[in-house]
């Protein structure tokens, strides 16, 4: 769902042309140097714009936004240059830039197609509609049970979560949070690197599914999804949240949990074949049957 590797190497080819190309505008060098630090680049500007808004007021002086330039790490951008930049980002002459207008102006032109298919994304993400999205928006829309490090137990639902928000932050700036904005920013900076619409259009409808509706929202919590851990005879811990009880899924994985669990235990220590079914094991080795919780 996020920028692929070959994504991002085309977007800093582009990039770097448009810096070398001695009729390029300085707001054009200026976004291609952001985004030379990847599709995030730019929606990771956006918060160091924050960060420099310590009054909240969703405006930088010239000054701030001096800073704001200089604390990204865009040192070959002179004061003079910052000078520029400022009275182009200022259009109404207030002496202030807006947030929103900063991103906007900032971002790599969207044509309406694509802005609508971003935004069918964010609107798909978007679980409670607040303009965010969250952890809790996640657990709604995003089925876990197929991922690769859930089906093998190595990472829980949460862990899952917090890493696919991740994609769209940088390693420096990670909140668990994604604004309408920065989502708008991120897949700005990956259109970039696609010219063709029809890819675009197919890359985001296999990555978000766009003509489907989303999934019912999980109730994980309520569902009391087993979420215990298990040591393994080689040493390694498990876990064991892999679905709400009844899943064809986590059943699967219970009885190859338990199968090699097995393999050295001894023999009154074996589970009847529908404990995994029933429940979870206790941390802390090899269950017996008497540690295998039963029905309520």
């Amino acid at each position: 769902m996020a920028a692929t590797t070959r994504h991002e190497a085309e977007l800093k080819k582009k990039c770097k042309a448009i810096i070398e190309d001695k009729n390029s505008t300085l707001l054009e060098i200026f976004r291609a140097q952001c985004l030379m630090r990847g599709a995030c680049g730019i929606k990771e500007l956006g918060r160091t714009f924050r960060i420099i808004d310590d009054n909240k007021s969703g405006t930088l002086d010239q000054k701030e936004f001096e800073k704001c330039v200089r604390d990204f790490g865009l040192t070959q951008f002179t004061k003079e240059h910052t000078d520029q930049l400022f009275q182009e980002f200022d259009k109404d002459k207030s002496g202030t830039i807006d947030y929103e207008e900063f991103l906007v102006k900032m971002r790599p032109p969207l044509n309406n197609r694509r802005m609508d298919l971003i935004m069918r994304a964010f609107s798909k993400l978007d679980y409670d509609k607040s303009g965010l999205v969250t952890k809790e928006d996640l657990e709604g829309v995003y089925d876990v049970s197929k991922h690769p490090k859930y089906m093998s137990g190595e990472w829980g639902a949460d862990r899952i979560f917090e890493e696919f928000l991740k994609t769209f932050e940088s390693e420096e700036s990670t909140d668990g949070t994604v604004t309408r904005d920065e989502f708008v920013a991120y897949y700005a900076g990956v259109s970039a690197s696609i010219d063709s619409d029809a890819y675009f259009d197919v890359m985001m409808n296999n990555a978000w599914r766009l003509g489907e509706k989303s999934a019912p929202r999980k109730q994980w919590k309520e569902q009391k999804e087993d979420s215990l851990m298990v040591k393994m005879p080689d040493g390694k811990v498990r876990n064991t949240s892999i679905v709400p009880k009844g899943g064809n899924e986590g059943e699967i994985w219970r009885s190859k949990l338990w199968s090699q669990s097995a393999e050295e235990a001894p023999s009154d220590q074996k589970a009847p074949p529908y404990a995994w079914g029933k429940g979870a094991c206790r941390a802390g080795g090899i269950p017996s049957v008497n540690e295998v919780y039963p029905d309520p």
